[in-house]
């Protein structure tokens, strides 16, 4: 057994925190029948209260690799059968799939992230009406055209909440209660895992866990669980203690604690599945990397494991599985922030179990210049930001005799060594990470097991972008021109275009002064949202027809504004975006 450093890691996490600003963390790393647990930081910033090993956490996504784990149980009961469609278990929910009648949406689907389904609507996680008891169904009641299924099941990984919703409606038809009373008595009970809940738990009202830790926000202001639509897929309490028992059986043949002989818990051969895929397009050309049955296969830090993280409003947590060394690591930090480097704790952890490292796999930077050019995610995580994605989510492929790069969003340039025919492997891996795929359609695609991108033409990226640059120009055009003009010559500030832009205003304070649980509900706010947005092109088409008629100072720059603020209208209607309404 590898003997760990408590006092050294404690004191690395310690520093941790404060260099990247969060509250407090809970951890546990895991070699074989060992485990060390612990807890740094604090509970609840205002107060200062010490984050305690036994304190309970949100643990968002982490969920997933539960419920998935749950899902493996009944297969192993033979109760469940993986390859079998949704639609027999629940045979009245209204998927929209086009490939329905040679590639249902199938319970493994549901499992890889490969139902095509989207991930989740805005109202989905932030709702009054989400309550910790509605019916699974109830998620996607508001509109059922969110069970659009966006590509055919099973060739291409896209994250979606929405489906282990419907995975958990799956598990509640098989067994005939709430999932949660369920899994809480037939697998987390069995597993020991005493102080873990899949039911709603939270800092205030009635029923509050005084156990739980705040949740924290950049700023480090303290906020308390939200209930949500989607809650099988983010909805978990647990401790570092009771990770640490979920990570040793995960890391064992499928047999409860305590037992030797009989028939496994989990069917072993199962439990090796889980973070290997197996449908997908990518997967079919030989990666490895992607997700499967509620894992997914990670390189980072010179080191492949098994793992999850999980995200929430409040929470970040990670769960790592090293099977060939019987060795695991969790941490939660109960601190949700868009600029800490997460990475850093997970890297301290995996120091601690002391892994092997592993040479990368060899191979040479080049690239046919077939392959070069501009790539935009296909599908998107969240069809509402289909636009947003292909103008700010676009990966560029560099080819040629000088090698082979790539670069991500806001990131640098990566060297790509190819490893087999279309696979390859970029600087910071140590296994292959992206495969290239052309299809019989001509169309050429790019993964790393977790997205999959299409290579799309330079000048409609480029469209894309003089769209919005000139749409965006054209408003501060009507925002700006009315009042000079009236400043220098006189007049009225009541032009319509004027008027339309400062409409645009009028839901911003509205809406800084609502909860942030009802953004995605139809509210004053959200209402007035709609109204000014519909409006938008109304009054740019009036003002086309005032200047026209009255051949005000600047009235030929006012068209041409006014057209680019038009067009950028269509554009937005195009992609689904306009008029703004947040609660659909």
């Amino acid at each position: 057994m590898h003997a760990f450093d408590a006092a050294a890691l404690s004191a690395e996490l310690t520093q941790l925190l404060a260099d990247e600003h969060v509250a407090g963390a809970t951890y546990a790393l895991v070699d074989g029948d060992q485990a060390l647990v612990g807890a740094v930081g604090v509970a609840h910033v205002p107060t200062a209260t010490a984050l305690t090993p036994t304190a309970k956490m949100h643990v968002g996504s982490l969920t997933k690799t539960v419920l998935a784990l749950g899902a493996l149980r009944l297969v192993t009961e033979r109760r469940l059968d993986l390859d079998a469609p949704a639609s027999r278990y629940l045979p009245d929910l209204p998927f929209l799939n086009p490939w329905q009648a040679t590639s249902p949406v199938r319970v493994r689907h549901l499992l890889d992230h490969t139902s095509g389904l989207e991930d989740l609507r805005l109202w989905q996680a932030f709702s009054a009406a989400n309550s910790p008891d509605m019916p699974l169904a109830e998620a996607f009641a508001r509109d059922p055209g969110v069970l659009t299924v966006r590509t055919e099941p099973g060739r291409r990984f896209s994250y979606s909440n929405m489906g282990y919703t419907v995975l958990a409606m799956v598990i509640e038809a098989v067994v005939g209660e709430r999932y949660e009373a369920w899994a809480e008595r037939a697998l987390l009970q069995p597993l020991g895992m005493a102080h873990s809940s899949l039911r709603f738990t939270t800092q205030l009202g009635v029923g509050a866990e005084p156990g739980l830790a705040w949740g924290h926000q950049d700023d480090l202001s303290a906020v308390a669980a939200l209930p949500v639509a989607v809650r099988p897929a983010g909805q978990f309490t647990t401790t570092a203690a009771d990770m640490a028992l979920l990570a040793r059986f995960m890391l064992g043949e499928g047999r409860l604690p305590g037992t030797s002989d009989g028939a496994p818990f989990v069917a072993p051969a199962l439990l090796r599945a889980m973070g290997q895929p197996s449908t997908t397009d990518a997967a079919h050309a030989g990666l490895r990397a992607g997700y499967g049955l509620g894992l997914s296969a990670r390189d980072r830090h010179g080191v492949t494991g098994l793992c999850h993280a999980g995200s929430v409003i409040g929470y970040r947590g990670m769960l790592c599985l090293f099977q060939p060394q019987r060795r695991a690591f969790f941490i939660a930090i109960n601190t949700d922030s868009e600029t800490a480097r997460y990475d850093r704790f997970d890297q301290a952890l995996i120091r601690q179990l002391a892994l092997p490292a592993h040479a990368p796999a060899a191979g040479a930077t080049t690239l046919g210049d077939e392959w070069a050019g501009r790539y935009v995610p296909a599908p998107s995580r969240f069809e509402t930001l289909r636009l947003l994605d292909a103008l700010g989510s676009s990966w560029i492929v560099q080819a040629g005799a000088a090698g082979a790069s790539l670069t991500r969003p806001g990131g640098h340039a990566l060297s790509l060594h190819q490893v087999a025919a279309g696979l390859y492997r970029q600087d910071d891996r140590i296994a292959p990470s992206h495969v290239f795929m052309a299809g019989p359609d001509g169309e050429r695609t790019l993964s790393d097991g977790l997205w999959t991108l299409r290579r799309v033409p330079a000048a409609w990226f480029y469209a894309l972008w003089a769209s919005v640059i000139l749409g965006l120009a054209g408003l501060l055009h009507a925002l700006l021109a009315t009042p000079i003009r009236c400043a220098r010559w006189g007049g009225s500030l009541g032009q319509p275009a004027f008027v339309a832009v400062l409409l645009l205003l009028v839901p911003v304070p509205m809406f800084a002064l609502q909860p942030l649980a009802a953004i995605g509900d139809f509210t004053l706010a959200s209402a007035s949202l709609y109204v000014v947005t519909f409006a938008l092109p109304l009054l740019m088409l009036a003002h086309v027809a005032w200047v026209l008629w009255l051949r005000t100072i600047g009235w030929r720059a006012d068209i041409v504004a006014a057209a680019c603020v038009l067009q950028l209208c269509v554009l937005l209607a195009w992609w689904g975006l306009w008029p703004a309404a947040l609660w659909h």
